[in-house]
């Protein structure tokens, strides 16, 4: 059966969802998901509202309410989220398969990021079509360990994580830059006036000082990028 002409007749379930992920996570040394009833509310929500609002997107039409709009108003105050979509599948196998090849979703699959996981399957009409929607929404609160922080933060299409934490070692280097900038910008500016004026000066050595700056600049230039995403 083609994925996009579907019947009445699946066999999707939440707890076999639920168990090939995890299965595929133990396969990989990954820490299993535990179902949260949070998270599937969350997913209950989000489906009924493409449902109801007839689109098929992370993003509803308005272009404000997000995958993290369901989260929150479920309760589950997470430190890390994501989302994956499906639809138009008949069983649970065909859907993880799908979202093992694709790159994104499977991120969000094998994320280490994650410690819960909640899923909703509902039937209806979207965008003409009889079809099932699949939503699963992962996640991890402040109180979760988290095995990892070397992956991918942002938002994507199909991988929706939090909002990246500051990166203070990069805040720490763009102040240091600035503050060089204005300090060269200065010596600069009096060293030209000097020499073109030929004012006499009590302290000297302007040009040992823009060279130094130079020096400073450079330094943190060459600086390897981190931060926590």
């Amino acid at each position: 059966m083609r994925p996009d002409v579907l019947g009445v007749s699946y066999s999707i379930s939440a707890d076999d969802l639920l168990s090939k992920v995890n299965k595929i996570r133990a396969d990989n040394n990954l820490s299993p998901l535990s179902m949260s009833p949070l998270l599937a509310l969350a997913a209950k929500s989000k489906a009924a509202d493409m449902l109801s609002k007839n689109y098929w997107a992370h993003f509803a039409p308005d272009g404000s309410t997000s995958p993290w709009t369901f989260i929150k108003e479920s309760g589950y105050n997470y430190v890390y989220a994501g989302e994956n979509l499906a639809k138009g599948y008949s069983d649970s196998q065909s859907i993880v398969t799908a979202w093992m090849s694709s790159p994104t979703h499977k991120a969000n699959i094998m994320s280490s990021h994650y410690n819960d996981i909640g899923f909703a399957i509902v039937p209806g009409r979207l965008m003409g079509e009889e079809t099932v929607l699949v939503v699963q929404f992962f996640g991890s609160t402040s109180d979760a360990p988290v095995a990892s922080i070397n992956e991918i933060a942002g938002v994507r299409s199909q991988e929706l994580v939090a909002q990246p934490k500051v990166d203070m070692r990069q805040t720490a280097k763009t102040f240091s830059l600035v503050l060089l900038s204005l300090l060269f910008i200065t010596f600069i500016f009096d060293f030209a006036i000097t020499k073109t004026k030929k004012l006499p000066r009590l302290v000297g050595h302007n040009l040992d000082h823009i060279i130094l700056i130079i020096i400073f600049v450079t330094f943190i230039l060459i600086q390897n990028e981190g931060g926590i995403l």
